[in-house]
């Protein structure tokens, strides 16, 4: 089995992909799904394995940057979910990254669909309190939590929002 950056160059190829950063391919894949679409399959893979609640906050966190006044995470839905390192599920390196661009099983997205379309259309209570930032705490231990306002936990992840 390869591993590391070598089965990123040999997947990818060499230049930018071998520094994993997304494909124009990607990129054109990514910007021709709906603003729905993409919020969908980004709740599915930074929220897999978390329920409704986890879901839904991972959702708001989404809304909470593209509501951000001064646009710091970018402009709109795409452009905030697409922007660097803003959602791991969009690096190639991570575990869920190549299953953005299948067909996901319909049973599977279903809650996802549902919550991002209510999220878009502005029918979703925030649970995470204006949060912009979350992580699992089992996986990680982002160096920018602790310089940001601890908002809740919600099932596996825990929010944050800059002060």
């Amino acid at each position: 089995m390869i591993t590391g950056i070598l089965a990123i160059t040999l997947f990818f190829g060499s230049g930018d992909m071998a520094r994993n950063t997304m494909s124009d391919v990607h990129k054109k894949y990514f910007m021709g799904l709906s603003d729905t679409e993409l919020m969908a399959r980004t709740i599915w893979a930074e929220a897999r394995g978390q329920g409704y609640a986890g879901q839904v906050a991972v959702a708001n966190v989404i809304l909470n940057r593209v509501n951000d006044s001064l646009k710091r995470f970018g402009k709109g839905v795409k452009g905030v979910l697409l922007k660097r390192w803003a959602f791991s599920c969009f690096e190639p390196a991570d575990p869920n990254f190549s299953g953005l661009m299948k067909d996901i099983n319909i049973l599977v997205m279903v809650e996802a669909r549902l919550i991002a379309q209510m999220a878009i259309e502005g029918l979703l209570l925030d649970p995470t309190d204006g949060a912009t930032h979350y992580f699992n705490p089992s996986i990680a231990k982002p160096s920018w939590m602790s310089k940001l306002e601890y908002k809740a936990q919600i099932e596996d992840h825990v929010f944050y929002r800059e002060a």
